[in-house]
């Protein structure tokens, strides 16, 4: 059975053949891009959010930002036709896996992958707080182990510059509620600690396997209640683990 994927464009340079994932307000697909012989992967926008002007506007604003990125920890943007129905963007296809597949099937990442993914997150988040860029998804599901250990960052959907209009409510919780900051889940604004504290969790999740602040038997609604308020037990990031980087991950973390 031939499954129904979308044609985008005139449907003759890209020919979409595998769903990768699905997000809140898209798809993202693997195609074949027929002119230039290689394998992308393509944003499009789900179809009831095609004529609303916000979402609409964030995939602008997504495509915007990564255009002018260039960094080996991010994903490069080809092209983009936001003026068609439905809109799509093209980027750069990846070869691997997030880490939310890699660590429930493979286990916990060694000492050395672990250094290698803090330093690399930490150079990313640089590289963005730099261009005052925030990216306010940092999770194991948007942290990408290529093959040969490399890690990127993805899905730049809730991205902002800090300057630029929210396109939310203000007080808006967007994102993984896991993994969100505690001021965050207050009501606060997002700013570029929350970044940081986005990536420990997903630095100490790789090396573990476990999200720092969760318990044994504690429902999800319990653990965003305890971030919320700041009543949670202290983490122990052990130096065995996570070496001379430890003390480091555990200010990343603490709230």
């Amino acid at each position: 059975m031939t499954e129904n994927f979308p044609q985008v464009g005139d449907g003759s340079r890209y020919v979409i053949n595998q769903c990768l994932g699905s997000g809140g307000m898209g798809t993202v697909y693997r195609a074949k891009d027929n002119e230039l012989k290689r394998d992308v992967a393509i944003k499009v926008l789900h179809d009831h959010y095609a004529k609303n002007p916000e979402a609409r506007a964030r995939l602008d604003r997504e495509v915007s930002v990564l255009a002018g990125l260039r960094h080996p920890q991010l994903v490069n943007i080809y092209q983009a036709d936001l003026d068609v129905s439905p809109p799509y963007f093209v980027m750069e296809f990846l070869r691997g896996s997030p880490l939310s597949k890699v660590i429930p099937q493979s286990g916990p990442l060694k000492p050395k992958a672990v250094k290698t993914l803090l330093c690399r997150l930490a150079d990313a988040l640089r590289y963005l707080h730099d261009g005052r860029i925030l990216h306010r998804d940092i999770t194991p599901d948007n942290v990408f182990l290529e093959p040969d250990g490399n890690i990127r960052l993805v899905d730049f959907g809730l991205v902002r510059p800090v300057d630029w209009t929210p396109l939310t409510a203000e007080g808006a919780v967007l994102g993984t509620l896991r993994f969100t900051p505690p001021e965050v889940l207050r009501g606060e604004d997002f700013t570029a600690a929350g970044d940081v504290f986005q990536a420990g969790l997903v630095v100490y999740y790789a090396a573990t396997g476990l999200h720092p602040f969760e318990r044994e038997g504690q429902s999800g609604k319990q653990l965003i209640r305890s971030l919320a308020s700041g009543v949670c037990n202290p983490i122990v990031c052990k130096k065995e683990i996570f070496g001379e980087f430890a003390e480091i991950l555990q200010q990343c973390c603490s709230i």
